[in-house]
């Protein structure tokens, strides 16, 4: 399923590509031959969206040596600008910023083996518009000079996907969206935000693995009564948990979808869930009825207090 960007509604999230991550116990991906044969059954099934990191580990790296083997245009790589470790120093400092950003960049394109990387985000909005956008400001630079295609950001709330839709600079956002985080498409900001042309990425489907848990542990326990009429919702419906769940996603048409993968059997079935489409109108009047998740949960990042995100309860 390509869109009319010519990017295909599955990218490949390759977190694990090159470190652990999740909630479930779940291992990377081990061996860069395993890295290439997902990549491939990925590229050749319809898949030519990847969003990678520069600490995701070896991601970046392994992505590249796949690109330069293929030697191909069609793939669309996502990768970010990790601004966090920026001192006040060099935020201050717009030469200096600039400076870095390039050095940060240039290290990205040559792991990637990319001449033009076709989307470089940051991996949070408060960085985006850190001293009215300054970072904005030297994309924009450096895509009017052809190394980049699209600008974008990561983000987590309501607010944040407000100011990216008003902000001109904003090509592409990263969200949250899923079953059970319905808020920007019951708030019409995703609508809103698809109509000013926004490229649109949701992650977070399946919450970490949260959705595929039977039993919460206790930091997570208000969260169980909504898992539970999820999962009652799957029985009646004779849907998987992963079908449900990834069919609902694709059943909004403003938006692509994130899956991290760790391993190829999963991500066959993954392809095999999406191929075939959006769930029927009276399932989706259902999820309609389905609690969220509840307000103190709704944002992953609160779950960081208790986990530390490779999968091992703190």
């Amino acid at each position: 399923m390509i869109n009319k960007r010519g990017i295909s509604r599955i990218t490949l999230g390759s977190t694990q590509l090159g470190l652990d991550y999740g909630i479930n116990p779940v291992n990377q991906v081990s061996t860069a031959a395993e890295t290439h044969e997902i990549l491939k059954y990925a590229f050749t099934n319809g898949i030519n969206s990847i969003d990678t990191s520069p600490i995701y580990g070896s991601s970046e790296k392994r992505i590249g040596k796949f690109i330069k083997e293929i030697d191909s245009k069609e793939i669309f790589v996502i990768t970010r600008l990790e601004a966090q470790e920026f001192s006040d120093e060099i935020w201050d400092d717009r030469k200096a910023l600039s400076k870095r950003i390039d050095k940060e960049f240039e290290l990205s394109k040559t792991r990637l083996n990319l001449r033009q990387i076709p989307a470089y985000i940051l991996h949070f909005a408060d960085q985006s518009f850190k001293n009215n956008g300054i970072t904005l400001d030297k994309l924009v630079e450096m895509k009017k000079k052809g190394f980049i295609k699209f600008i974008g950001t990561s983000l987590y709330t309501g607010d944040e996907l407000e100011r990216c839709i008003e902000d001109t600079r904003i090509d592409v956002v990263q969200l949250p969206f899923s079953i059970l985080d319905r808020r920007l498409l019951e708030s019409g900001l995703l609508n809103k935000a698809h109509r000013r042309g926004l490229i649109i990425f949701a992650r977070s489907i399946f919450l970490q693995g949260l959705v595929f848990m039977q039993w919460l542990p206790a930091q997570l326990s208000n969260a169980q009564e909504t898992i539970d009429t999820l999962h009652y919702l799957v029985a009646i419906c004779d849907l998987s948990v992963n079908e449900l769940c990834l069919r609902y996603v694709l059943s909004i048409k403003e938006i692509s979808v994130v899956i991290g993968i760790d391993s190829l059997k999963q991500l066959k079935e993954n392809t095999r869930v999406a191929s075939l489409g959006s769930l029927d109108k009276s399932i989706l009047k259902k999820v309609e009825k389905l609690p969220q998740m509840p307000a103190d949960l709704i944002d992953i990042r609160s779950w960081g207090q208790n986990y530390n995100f490779t999968g091992e309860i703190k």
